[in-house]
């Protein structure tokens, strides 16, 4: 009979049941119109928040501080680069408005500080630099 054989018997024996006929001699009725009952509902269509937002020559978000889409494009571009336990996303937005700043009263870029910590040096400078050089892209890109 082969693999498939023992297969589709298995099967057949699987459905039919091992045990004695019912006491009714006849299957179950089954309902071939029985269909799911799908109600339609409008749906409400919302506004999407305003923005400041743009996209500047080099493909880049840029934007106001508070701004939904300039804030996400800044954490985005700064999370994934951070060195260390990473600070909450307020902590990251104020950063970077430190960073505008600093760099709105004149504080060359290799000179603000926006991060410190107590982590190795190396990491407590690559961690400021992303969010300078960020900031200054998204935020304050007419003062970087």
């Amino acid at each position: 009979m082969g693999k498939l054989g023992g297969l589709v018997a298995l099967g057949l024996i699987t459905l039919t049941g091992c045990s004695a006929p019912a006491t009714s001699g006849q299957a179950p009725a089954v309902s071939a119109t029985a269909t799911a009952t799908v109600t339609a509902a409008p749906i409400q269509a919302k506004a999407a928040p305003s923005s400041s937002a743009s996209v500047n020559a080099s493909g880049e978000i840029t934007g106001d501080i508070g701004d939904p889409v300039a804030d996400d494009f800044y954490l985005r571009s700064v999370r994934p680069a951070w060195h260390g336990e990473k600070p909450a996303d307020a902590e990251l937005i104020s950063a970077a408005k430190l960073a505008c700043e600093r760099l709105s009263a004149g504080t060359p870029k290799d000179r603000v500080v926006v991060v410190t910590g107590n982590m190795p040096a190396v990491d407590v400078e690559w961690n400021n630099r992303k969010v300078v050089s960020a900031a200054g892209r998204i935020f304050c890109s007419s003062k970087s």
